[in-house]
């Protein structure tokens, strides 16, 4: 392994956040090189943040997570940013290593500089779209564009994400690296003792974020179809999403966000598992994480049509419906589906792990370093 180089990944959330791509890859690549010096960049914040932030550290990582404090709102901030940001970075004792930023999102964009790095890595995670509030997407899209170009190469989580990117920029190399799954860490915990809520039948379960592009709508009237089945939603609830969680059926259960340590025994619990995406440029170009969480524990899964999981369709391992009828009949059928299917399902899984995930993108990183310091 080439130790030659320092790798720093700029995320998009906090290192204490909803357990994600940034954190999984961070933790692979610490894993995989242990020789290597990697670092997880926090988005800057706020002083007070700063030092919540600074305090909030886990054991272990406490001198690989950056945070930077910061206040955009002041006169000259991306100065003072960049300034911090490389005076963080100088104060390492890298010993004159080559220095590899990675990115997840194009906020960063303006931070990050040729003239300090030697290699500039965009891992782009989402359509524009996800992160775009306020109306603020054409300045996300702006940066976004700039990303890419400055980017030596771009690893993309979707198909349709790399066909955007390269419709713009025909020479950058961009790499599909799709989500993954810790496999061992959902086998050790899926027997975890939690507080299910007390239901008799058959349960159907969704884990993930209760956003605007989640179709409650579809499911409210599915649920309302199965009054015999518990539909369970893990997840934190978006404020704007409040109000129409209010008239879903009593057989549709919120319990609000989990720890991530807890998600393995509440996928453990359901029968069948949920991918209710509405028809959207996010689902379009979303490589779901869950997917790869619910077939390690050998779901099967309903979800409405996604370019993504088209593949698994025709082996019964996943069943696609756009309509509440349309669910309620894919529910059925999942419900019936035998050992051999799970156990595939489990193999899909064990073939898309983190760590594999890691690997890609280090061979790739390991034969940019050579010439790291050429732009495209």
């Amino acid at each position: 392994m080439n130790s030659s180089f320092a790798l720093f990944y700029f995320s998009s959330i906090p290192y204490r956040y909803l357990l994600q791509r940034p954190q999984q890859l961070f933790h692979a690549f610490q894993k995989l090189y242990p020789e290597l010096d990697v670092y997880y960049v926090e988005p800057p914040c706020g002083i007070r943040s700063y030092l919540k932030r600074k305090k909030q550290a886990a054991p272990g990582v406490l001198n690989r997570v950056i945070n930077i404090p910061s206040n955009y709102c002041l006169p000259g901030a991306l100065r003072f940013n960049r300034w911090s940001l490389e005076h963080v970075i100088s104060s390492r004792a890298l010993n004159g290593k080559k220095l590899v930023a990675m990115a997840c999102a194009s906020f960063w964009e303006p931070l990050l500089s040729h003239e300090f790095f030697d290699l500039i890595i965009y891992d782009c995670l989402d359509a524009i779209d996800v992160h775009a509030a306020d109306g603020n997407y054409d300045e996300l899209a702006h940066k976004h564009a700039l990303l890419v170009n400055k980017a030596n190469i771009v690893f993309a989580t979707a198909a349709k994400l790399r066909e955007d990117i390269l419709w713009t920029s025909p020479e950058k190399p961009v790499v599909v690296v799709s989500n993954g799954v810790d496999g061992n860490f959902f086998a050790e915990r899926c027997c975890k003792k939690i507080r299910f809520p007390v239901v008799s039948g058959k349960v159907v379960g969704y884990v993930g974020a209760v956003r605007d592009w989640i179709d409650i709508d579809l499911l409210a009237e599915t649920a309302r179809m199965m009054s015999h089945i518990t539909f369970v939603i893990v997840g934190p609830i978006e404020i704007k999403c409040q109000d129409i969680i209010k008239s879903c059926p009593d057989n549709i259960v919120f319990v609000g966000e989990q720890p991530y340590d807890d998600v393995p025994a509440w996928i453990a619990r359901f029968d069948v598992a949920l991918i209710p995406f509405r028809n959207s440029a996010i689902a379009e170009a979303t490589n779901p994480v869950k997917l790869y969480e619910y077939f390690q524990l050998g779901k099967p899964v309903v979800a409405t049509p996604m370019r993504e999981l088209s593949q698994y369709c025709d082996d019964g391992l996943l069943y696609f419906a756009d309509n509440a009828k349309g669910f309620a009949e894919a529910i059925t059928l999942a419900l019936d589906s035998g050992v051999v299917e799970s156990e595939h399902r489990k193999n899909i899984a064990g073939m898309n792990s983190w760590q594999s995930k890691a690997r890609m993108m280090m061979e790739q990183i390991i034969n940019l370093t050579a010439d790291c310091r050429s732009t495209t």
